[in-house]
């Protein structure tokens, strides 16, 4: 599951991504129904009209997605981008923005996924509302254990290729990176630094959830949909790029 999607390569037909995708894949596993007015900060983030990648508000001006989501998009591909935000549905209702530009984190890495994430500028400001706000950035990574929610429109099942109508949610365990690249489970070396990971027992993220939050209990967001080895498999917990690494980056490329 490099959540990087085929659904990106059928989308975007960005050059070089055919092997990655073979690895890595995005993804929401083992979820229930979700009520946008709970996650108000979710937007979907498409391509010619068709969900790509989940993203959460930073502003009204900015989104925090993954690197992966928008790595070898031209200006004429980002012209064919928009987000829609406030909406139980991806396809429709709520606000509707095109992606003016975007900007990629400069370190990340196609081959490892190191500093997977990115910022998505929209054409004009977000109005905010009940069921469109900013997500907060956490100001410390959760304790091992600590129970986060991922939430998007991606596969429900991994073999079933289709993206879900209405948003889902589900609630896996917080581990950070170490812990995770134990032998307790298989990535090993494949934990760089800036990774974090969500463990859950037929929980996970899939296909079209890429991009999307990993939220606390609180709400605050302390992760970014990634990467991971199929979608919800024994051993390969969901990764996600942690947001206490890139805060300030974000702080920096956004304001």
């Amino acid at each position: 599951m490099f959540r990087l999607a085929v659904l990106i390569l059928s989308c975007f037909v960005f050059s070089g991504e055919s092997a990655i995708a073979d690895r890595y894949r995005d993804r929401i596993i083992g979820g229930e129904d979700a009520s946008i007015q709970d996650f108000p900060y979710q937007c979907s983030l498409q391509k010619l009209e068709n969900h790509a990648c989940g993203c959460s508000i930073y502003n009204e001006n900015y989104l925090i997605i993954a690197a992966h989501c928008l790595v070898g998009a031209t200006q004429s591909d980002i012209n064919h981008m928009q987000v829609r935000c406030g909406s139980n549905f991806w396809s429709t209702g709520g606000l509707l923005r095109e992606v003016e530009s975007v900007i990629l984190h400069p370190n990340y890495d196609t081959d490892t996924m190191a500093n997977d994430i990115a910022l998505a500028k929209v054409s004009l400001p977000l109005i905010f509302s009940s069921t469109v706000k900013p997500v907060k950035l956490a100001n410390s990574m959760p304790a091992d254990g600590s129970p986060v929610e991922v939430s998007g429109w991606g596969y429900k099942k991994e073999e079933v290729r289709a993206m879900t109508a209405k948003l889902q949610m589900t609630t896996v365990t917080f581990l950070s990176g170490k812990p995770c690249s134990s032998s307790l489970y298989k990535y090993l070396g494949e934990i760089k630094p800036g990774m974090v990971c969500g463990v859950g027992e037929d929980k996970d993220a899939c296909q079209g959830d890429s991009g999307g939050p990993l939220v606390n209990e609180a709400h605050e967001q302390v992760g970014v949909v990634s990467w991971g080895y199929g979608c919800g498999k024994p051993g390969y917990p969901g990764i996600y790029s942690d947001i206490q690494t890139y805060k300030e980056w974000i702080k920096k490329n956004a304001a």
